[in-house]
């Protein structure tokens, strides 16, 4: 995923576009939650909640009378956060750190007599986390970096008005995807969990636009849930590190530089 990122990135710097929209949360809210089976007397569910600012790269062509191309790459600052037993009063801090990457690749096609555009695609996400001390009031040697992928096919609506010459616009999108294919970096050992997931990206902006610029403010959210088989365990103490169910919330207001060509 991150070869995949840095392809884009260096292929549509060489590239002639209709539109390019730099986002930047300065205060993103990243929500984690997983469930498995790491050991508590009562059930486990991990969440980790840092803020940390997150930036999204927009990249819009016109391909033909009636279609487009969209490109959209997002990533945060990875950041130590706490975590809370959901079904526990223990909770630790500092102990894991989480980075999330995503790419969402679409073509879109306007309704008759509409700004509303019809949207279809595939995406791509990777979270990587680094966690140590993963049994709760144990000093753990090993520390654990788990790596977790998803891609899969998204659908959806994007609408927006920009002034002819210069003037107030607006512009936002929900994209709403299933992930056919996941994979865990450890090695998994058996479980009832397939490989599979599913995600959605919401944005909305507005702002002022010349026939070059636009300045603009908004709110970004995007959900990824990821499934993967069964989990891997610290040889040392039977704590399952890799949870089957991942879900992670990123969302927040942000403020946007666009570029018209």
């Amino acid at each position: 995923m991150k070869r995949a990122l840095l392809f884009f990135l260096l292929g549509a710097a060489g590239a002639r576009a209709d539109e390019w929209s730099l986002q930047l949360l300065p205060q993103g809210f990243v929500e984690y939650e997983g469930s498995g089976f790491r050991e508590s007397p009562s059930g486990w569910e991990l969440k980790v909640k840092p803020w940390n600012p997150v930036g999204g790269l927009r990249w819009r062509r016109t391909l033909a009378p009636g279609w487009a191309c969209q490109a959209q790459a997002w990533a945060n600052r990875a950041t130590f956060a706490g975590e809370i037993g959901n079904r526990s009063a223990i909770q630790q801090y500092g102990q894991t750190s989480l980075a999330v990457q995503s790419l969402w690749v679409d073509l879109r096609r306007p309704l008759r007599a509409s700004p509303v555009e019809v949207v279809f695609g595939v995406n791509g996400s990777r979270q990587v986390f680094k966690r140590k001390n993963i049994v709760f009031g144990l000093p753990e040697p090993e520390t654990a970096r788990e790596t977790l992928q998803a891609l899969g096919g998204h659908l959806g609506f994007h609408a927006g008005r920009v002034p002819e010459d210069r003037g107030l616009f607006w512009d936002g999108e929900i994209l709403i995807g299933h992930s056919f294919w996941t994979r865990n970096r450890l090695r998994a050992e058996g479980g009832p969990i397939d490989r599979r997931g599913y995600t959605y990206a919401f944005r909305w902006e507005g702002g002022f636009a010349t026939p070059r610029w636009r300045v603009s403010t908004g709110y970004a959210r995007q959900l990824y849930e990821v499934l993967v088989p069964g989990g891997r365990s610290l040889p040392t103490t039977g704590a399952t590190v890799s949870l089957p169910i991942n879900k992670t919330d990123l969302f927040g207001p942000f403020v946007a530089v666009g570029w018209r060509y």
